[in-house]
């Protein structure tokens, strides 16, 4: 399914390492002219955008189900459906499905929790390759936000609008939490669903509940 190719590009570790680089050594050879003595170089990747809408962490309603995995908790309505499935770096994800969301690209609603372990390049750096990547490819309009997550040491969110492949112009809401636990240790939690139904299935709610644990 298309709506995962920003996580799998993301922990794509030999795709994410060449073009890492490959970032570096352009902001490097950019910079080298213009730097003044002490400017930070990783200043280039840094997160201007906004989050619309914007997502604050809360507490779940009393009638969710608290799920908890590998160093982060989540919360959903009962309604949702849990399954897990072995990604190609050998951790679990975790995906929760609202009850109209079906197996098909157009209508899927649905919240993931993804680890990205020892990952090549930080979260910084991983929300700008996303970001760039989204504009470019879909050509559309991406906020990244650099926000603030209890039990994290940075956080970015990245938010756009996504054709979906094969249809006749519809898009899909995404949304992308990359929560930077510490150098070992990404987790990546994302939301997908219609244009425009992301909030009326509570998925922002639901992405809100997302805790990082020890």
């Amino acid at each position: 399914m298309d709506w995962l190719l920003p996580w799998r590009y993301a922990v794509n570790r030999r795709l994410r390492a060449s073009l890492g680089t490959g970032i570096v050594i352009v902001t490097m050879l950019t910079g080298a002219c213009g730097n003044f003595e002490g400017e930070d170089p990783r200043s280039e990747f840094a997160a201007t955008g906004a989050p619309s809408p914007t997502v604050t962490p809360i507490a779940a309603p009393a009638q969710w189900r608290s799920v908890k995995g590998p160093n982060f908790s989540i919360s959903v309505p009962p309604s949702f459906r849990e399954t897990t499935s072995r990604a190609s770096n050998e951790t679990d994800m975790y995906f929760f499905d609202a009850p109209r969301s079906t197996k098909t690209d157009t209508d899927v609603v649905r919240i993931a929790v993804m680890r990205d372990e020892k990952p090549a390049s930080d979260a910084l750096q991983q929300s700008y390759l996303l970001e760039d990547m989204q504009s470019v490819k879909n050509k559309s309009q991406v906020r990244r936000s650099e926000i603030e997550w209890p039990g994290a040491e940075t956080a970015f969110l990245v938010q756009w609008f996504q054709p979906v492949a094969g249809s006749d112009g519809v898009r899909r809401d995404n949304w992308q939490l990359m929560a930077q636990v510490n150098p070992e240790l990404i987790l990546n939690v994302i939301a997908v669903a219609p244009e425009g139904t992301l909030e009326e299935h509570n998925l922002d709610e639901i992405f809100a509940t997302f805790k990082v644990l020890p």
